[in-house]
């Protein structure tokens, strides 16, 4: 199904669409992917990506699910997203409610989030996002609200909130206001906050303003030079890589500049490559270069060892050909080929690659190929290599098939421990879709009642 044939059928019969999109729930993720694409041999695969990028999970069709529904029936809408299952599905669609209805009904929305409750999942998102919008319209009432809060973590995020919103409506009184807060932990947040939507409307007065406070405070403000170099480094990544350079030539407690890469890569691989090579020689630039040929050999794996090929000799790393060759077998899993062929190129690549590429087509496969797995791994001699295999790569393997195969996996994991920590990465992804996956398929397990315990009050 193509995105906007899903936000049609919102707009015209969200009841319908809401119930298509709550059985998706149910299915592994790889399963939820590939029903909502366009059938195979359709003409048009980049609107079929446009589907995958826009929504990318299935909780993504419930943000947008619940949001589009609160407009018509707030009620409704709500009713529906208490009832989700719990984990992140409820987590996301009674936050997007809320938010959806504050922005054209704040006092409801406001009602709404106190029937939510402190405790419940969701709260903290979606009281954000009212007291963002509030602090658009009305800051002196925000501010009230965000006063009343008791807990000092859930002051501090609302006043996140605030200042995003106050921000929007007036930014030099935004300013002001994190200007005047004592040196700590809200003013952190604040000022981060601040800057987020900052760089939005000027960057580079930001940039000046972030610099000039990095330097007067405490090294927890450093982390706004973060922001800046994330929201420049999308603009003009060769400026923005030579500034962040020059900022790190002799000072010391900055923050590293290579997580932004990832974030950079996903959106465009080659404009990161040009960024991170203004970075100056060493760790940062090394990890720097590192991520983006990992992310970029994920989603396109010939453009990815192109450029590696063209990288100077002391640039190249062996953990570049190792993403090369995972991003090539994590494409051949959601292919046609059968498990056997595709084994079949795992002996072909070098010793020390072998374990990592059948971790990649195992994680990576179609849900349907879930009981061909089982019985592959049945054939396969017990040993530390096969725990290893399999424990490892529980989460990816929890996320694509259904909880009885995972079940089937976990059973062929003879050491204790590793079967334990393979069931741990399990139950976590589980949690994320529906809790009550663990409770029903944690007592199948292999593992002492107390172990079981353990997996069933984590969270």
């Amino acid at each position: 199904m193509h995105a906007a044939v899903f936000e049609r059928w919102v707009e015209t019969d969200p009841a319908s669409a809401v119930g298509w999109a709550q059985r998706l729930l149910t299915l592994p993720a790889s399963g939820v992917l590939g029903s909502f694409r366009w059938d195979e041999g359709a003409d048009d695969p980049g609107l079929a990506h446009q589907a995958r990028v826009r929504y990318g999970h299935p909780w993504g069709l419930v943000e947008y699910t619940a949001s589009q529904w609160a407009l018509k029936d707030a009620e409704k809408a709500f009713a529906w997203a208490e009832q989700l299952p719990a984990g992140l599905a409820r987590e996301v669609g009674l936050p997007a409610v809320v938010k959806a209805v504050a922005h054209s009904d704040l006092e409801r929305a406001l009602s709404l989030l106190d029937r939510l409750g402190d405790d419940s999942p969701g709260t903290r998102e979606a009281a954000y996002g009212v007291i963002e919008l509030m602090a658009e319209r009305d800051p002196e009432r925000a501010w009230t609200i965000v006063g009343r809060l008791q807990d000092d973590s859930d002051r501090r995020w609302a006043s996140g909130g605030f200042v995003a919103g106050l921000a929007r409506k007036n930014l030099d009184a935004a300013r002001q206001w994190v200007e005047e807060l004592p040196a700590g932990d809200l003013k952190s947040v604040a000022a981060n906050a601040l800057v987020q939507q900052w760089v939005k409307q000027d960057l580079s007065s930001a940039r000046q303003w972030a610099e000039s406070l990095a330097q007067e405070e405490s090294g927890a403000y450093h982390s706004l030079l973060s922001v800046v170099a994330s929201s420049w480094a999308l603009r003009e990544p060769e400026a923005a890589g030579r500034w962040m350079a020059e900022l790190s030539r002799g000072k010391k407690g900055l923050p590293p500049w290579h997580p932004i890469a990832r974030e950079l890569a996903y959106v465009d691989a080659a404009a990161a490559t040009i960024w991170a090579q203004q970075l100056p020689e060493g760790d940062d630039r090394h990890k720097a270069l590192e991520t983006i040929s990992e992310v970029w050999a994920s989603r396109d794996p010939e453009a990815a060892r192109a450029w590696i090929s063209r990288l100077p000799e002391n640039e190249r790393r062996e953990g570049f050909d190792r993403h090369i060759v995972l991003g090539e077998f994590q494409q051949l899993a959601g292919g046609d080929n059968s498990l056997g062929e595709l084994l079949a190129k795992v002996e072909d690549l070098p010793e020390d690659y072998r374990q990592e590429a059948t971790g990649a087509l195992l994680g990576y496969s179609r849900a349907s190929r879930g009981p061909e797995i089982v019985t592959w791994l049945q054939t396969r001699p017990h040993g530390e290599t096969k725990d290893q295999l399999i424990s490892t790569h529980l989460t990816i393997l929890a996320r694509g098939h259904h909880p009885e195969v995972v079940v089937q996996m976990l059973e062929q994991i003879q050491d204790e421990k590793l079967r334990f920590a393979g069931a741990r990465r399990a139950v976590g992804q589980w949690n994320s879709r529906d809790r009550t996956l663990a409770a029903h398929w944690v007592p199948k397990l292999s593992l002492p009642e107390e172990l079981k315990e353990e997996l069933l009050k984590s969270r």
